[in-house]
C-alpha cells in the first residue's frame, strides 16, 4: 500500500487513504486540530513537504509547503497548529525550515545549525 491511510482505532477496519498522490508518502504528523495532515511524498526529484485537510467528507487536496525538488523530511505543526516545521538540507548540514499551515512561502528558520550564532540582547 501507498501513501498515508487511517483506520478506525477501534476495530482496525475502514481503512482509507488520506493521500491521492502517486509519491510514496509516510513520516505523517496530526495537526494539534486534527483536521490537517502532513507528510513527506518522495519522488524521483527528491521530497517535499504536503498538507491534506481532513474532514468527515474525506481528505481535501495536497498542498505543498516545501518547494518541488528539496529533500525535505520529518514535519512536525509547532503547538497552536499555525506553522509546520520540517528538516532539509542546506549546504553540508541539515537545516530547520517553516512554512505557515494555511499555506505560503517555506522559511528557513534555521538553515546552518553548526555555523549559526544568535545574539541576545539582554537589555
Amino acid at each position: 500500500i501507498r501513501g498515508v491511510h487511517v483506520m478506525s482505532a477501534a476495530t482496525g477496519a475502514d481503512v482509507a487513504p488520506v493521500t491521492t498522490d502517486t509519491a510514496d508518502a509516510g513520516q505523517a504528523t496530526w495537526s494539534p486540530s486534527g483536521s490537517a495532515l502532513a507528510y513527506s511524498a518522495q519522488s524521483a526529484s527528491g521530497s517535499r513537504i504536503l498538507q491534506v485537510t481532513v474532514s468527515a467528507r474525506g481528505p481535501g487536496p495536497a498542498s505543498p509547503l516545501s518547494a518541488a525538488g528539496t529533500r525535505a523530511w520529518s514535519p512536525v505543526y509547532d503547538p497552536d497548529g499555525s506553522r509546520v516545521f520540517w528538516l532539509q538540507p542546506a549546504g553540508n548540514v541539515i537545516g530547520l525550515y517553516a512554512a505557515p499551515a494555511r499555506g505560503g512561502n517555506s522559511q528557513p528558520v534555521q538553515p546552518d545549525p553548526v555555523h549559526n550564532v544568535f545574539s541576545v540582547d539582554w537589555r
